[in-house]
């Protein structure tokens, strides 16, 4: 069996902290080797390493100073001799960089994850675009949807060291509507319609508020949950009056999911969300771009899509997911069953697993 350390360099929260987090409590709920290594900024305290140890994952934290590079992969490196790691699977661009410096000319083998992409700003694309060139040299590469996977075919990647695997989801316990409610500052009386990511450019918070601006249902609520640098912008352009609030980041958000009666996403860009699998989980009515790996995890009769950008559409998605309850109640019964038949977590790791045994 592998020994496999996971390596990530984690915000707040996100959609990559959740996989890692899952990944990882699973493998050791199932008897696998597993650990974790955490690049961080000194000094600071991370939820992501807490919540891990709860679950009884071996958890590394390596701060060795801001664009460190050199000094953090020196570090793994004597992290893994020391956890006897065969496989470091890593997630997003700086753990890339990191997990393959440490591992070059050596008997680890090298896998990444491909969670999706963030375009916007000149410098993220740079990093993408370096990213690109560097996933080429690891001896596998995850892609969470066969959207992601043709992408990286056409930067010139190898094919046969690039396989799809869909996020696995766990579930968690809810909490109930009312306390959920309670707990986000939100009325009772009025429908609610969630949104949930980090609030950058390729996650399209701002489409988000531009449908509710336009939504047809004027009593509705719309719920902005997370951070990043959009957020002054958003809190400008929604202004004091306006029907949209943000709560900013919550780590506990999937277990209160039962709060919204619709929940949005607005991407622009996007792989395989868990915050869409956390939806279903908690049969919430999803309303959606048509963007990334979505459509391949979702049947037609599941949710309501628009175009996408088309934020008139995903207004009228949301409007109707709202007007017509048992018709919404009927697309999260059919997400249920699909989410259990198929994002099972002991599926995830076993497809991992012949990745890992293919590697060695």
């Amino acid at each position: 069996m592998s020994f496999v350390t996971h390596v990530i360099a984690p915000g707040p929260y996100g959609g990559a902290e959740s996989v890692v987090r899952v990944l990882c409590a699973g493998s050791v709920a199932t008897g696998r080797a597993v650990s974790a290594a955490l690049l961080l900024p000194n000094g600071s305290q991370s939820s992501l390493a807490a919540a891990m140890r709860e679950c009884g994952v071996p958890v590394d934290e390596i701060r060795c100073g801001r664009r460190a590079y050199r000094a953090e992969a020196r570090e793994l490196r004597r992290v893994l001799r020391a956890r006897g790691t065969t496989v470091v699977h890593t997630h997003v661009y700086r753990a890339d960089v990191v997990g393959w410096m440490a591992t070059k000319r050596t008997q680890v083998r090298c896998v990444a994850t491909l969670h999706g992409y963030t375009g916007g700003s000149l410098v993220n694309r740079a990093y993408q675009w370096l990213d690109h060139r560097l996933l080429g040299r690891f001896d596998a590469v995850v892609c969470v949807s066969e959207q992601l996977r043709q992408r990286l075919l056409r930067t010139g990647a190898t094919g046969n060291r690039l396989h799809v695997v869909r996020n696995g989801f766990a579930g968690r316990a809810s909490v109930s509507r009312e306390e959920a409610r309670r707990l986000l500052g939100l009325p009772l009386d009025r429908p609610a319609v969630g949104w949930v990511g980090r609030l950058s450019h390729e996650k399209g918070a701002d489409l988000f508020v531009e449908a509710m601006m336009r939504c047809p249902r004027s009593d509705a609520i719309g719920v902005i949950v997370g951070d990043g640098p959009q957020r002054r912008d958003l809190q400008a352009r929604v202004g004091p009056g306006a029907a949209i609030r943000l709560v900013g980041s919550r780590p506990d958000i999937g277990q209160l999911m039962p709060a919204f009666d619709v929940l949005a996403i607005s991407s622009r860009a996007e792989g395989t969300p868990m915050v869409l699998l956390e939806a279903m989980s908690a049969r919430v009515p999803i309303a959606s771009f048509a963007v990334g790996g979505i459509p391949e995890l979702l049947p037609a009769d599941a949710a309501w899509f628009a175009a996408p950008g088309d934020t008139a559409g995903l207004a009228a998605s949301i409007a109707a997911a709202l007007d017509f309850p048992t018709e919404a109640e009927r697309r999260a019964d059919t997400c249920v069953r699909l989410l259990e038949a198929e994002f099972g977590v002991e599926r995830w790791l076993r497809d991992l697993d012949r990745i890992y045994a293919s590697l060695a």
